[in-house]
Formats: structure tokens, C-alpha cells, sequence
């Protein structure tokens, strides 16, 4: 569930969207379906509208989310 300001930041990657998240505590980010995700606690998790946004706010693929 995804709260409207989340479902709306989809952003020039739109494709990805919100599919993309963090911890906000981490330096990786990953697929929202990537293992690694279950393993942050919800009051953590962060979105990103795209790899790029990502990278430049300092995080890094996981080298376990397959795709990244």
C-alpha cells in the first residue's frame, strides 16, 4: 500500500515508479520484490523514482537483487 504522494512520484522513469526502495539507515537499494526488502522495517523503508535517484541521493544495487 502506497500512500498517494508514492503512487504519484513516478518521475521520467515512470516504468519503475515505486518499485524501487531503500532503508533509510542502508546504502543499497532493491526491487521492492528483492529479498533483501523483508529484512528493513517498514518505518525505514524509502522510494526512489529511479535508479538514477537513487545513486545520487548514495545508494548502490544490491548485488542480490537480480536485474539491477
Amino acid at each position: 500500500p502506497f500512500s498517494d504522494q508514492q503512487a504519484s512520484a513516478g518521475g521520467a522513469d515512470s516504468a519503475i515508479g515505486n518499485q524501487l526502495v531503500g532503508s533509510k539507515n542502508g546504502t543499497k537499494y532493491y526491487y521492492s520484490w528483492c529479498s533483501g526488502v523483508g529484512k528493513i522495517s517498514p518505518s525505514n523503508i524509502i522510494y526512489f523514482s529511479s535508479k538514477e535517484e537513487a545513486e545520487t541521493r548514495g545508494y548502490t544495487p544490491s548485488a542480490t537483487c537480480k536485474g539491477l
